[in-house]
């Protein structure tokens, strides 16, 4: 069944009112009309309804049951990730989203390859969004995760004061392995941890000096040099492991 998104301030009194892209891709792209039943998720609850009118700009469906779902991870985790070139974040985007990553900062570091403008910034950040929410859709997620404008190195240093633990992917010569500094940290299942991996360089010495010095744990992906994307996909993975 085609499952769509809306913000939770359209649905009301029985009815829930999509517009914009969600309206076009119901009414144009999926080719649904009254009568038709959905799913449509709001960052709290999943509803089943039937469409009782349909346009191009305006979905209206009725509800006919709301539920909390449970497909949400319990687990409290943000990726800040070196921005890589290409289109590779929309990839690391897609895959984190379906994994349950909570937040998605993008940072900017000493050997970044590429980094965007103020202009074409939020065009970027708008279009990880609109992953983020596909991702969300398909993988039967409630809640769509935060993704932040690049933030600098040094910022998300600072920001991980707020974390109960955090960690920066490093070689093996500088870190420990991955297993053994979650045992050392112990954060909880619930627990607010955040993972910062470098762009295809990876960190700098003096950055990694940086995130020690502020207690961010250098850890270790095994012998193997990890590229960016396979990094966060791991990490996403293995933290899903260990808990769940």
């Amino acid at each position: 069944m085609s499952r769509f998104y809306c913000p939770p301030e359209k649905v009301r009194e029985g009815s829930i009112y999509l517009d914009g892209d969600e309206a076009r891709h119901i009414y144009k792209v999926m080719r649904l009309r009254p009568d038709d039943e959905v799913v449509v998720f709001d960052g709290v609850k999943e509803y089943r309804g039937i469409i009782i009118s349909a346009a191009l700009k305006s979905v209206v469906v009725r509800i006919i049951k709301a539920a909390r779902m449970r497909t949400e991870s319990e687990l409290n985790i943000s990726i800040a990730i070196g921005l890589p070139k290409g289109k590779k974040m929309d990839f690391i985007v897609q895959k984190c989203t379906e994994l349950g990553v909570k937040e998605i900062i993008p940072m900017k570091t000493e050997r970044n390859v590429v980094l965007p403008d103020n202009k074409d910034e939020g065009k970027k950040i708008k279009r990880w969004l609109e992953i983020a929410k596909g991702a969300s859709k398909q993988s039967g997620r409630i809640k769509i995760p935060a993704i932040s404008r690049a933030t600098v190195f040094k910022e998300v240093v600072k920001l991980s004061e707020s974390f109960s633990a955090a960690f920066i992917g490093c070689v093996s010569e500088t870190g420990c392995t991955f297993k053994r500094a979650l045992k050392d940290k112990k954060p909880g299942r619930k627990d607010r941890v955040l993972f910062l991996i470098g762009p295809e360089g990876g960190f700098s010495k003096s950055e990694v000096e940086l995130a020690k010095e502020s207690k961010i744990s250098p850890v270790y992906f095994g012998e193997r040099v990890l590229r960016t994307e396979t990094a966060a996909i791991y990490v996403m993975s293995a933290m899903n492991f260990f808990y769940d």
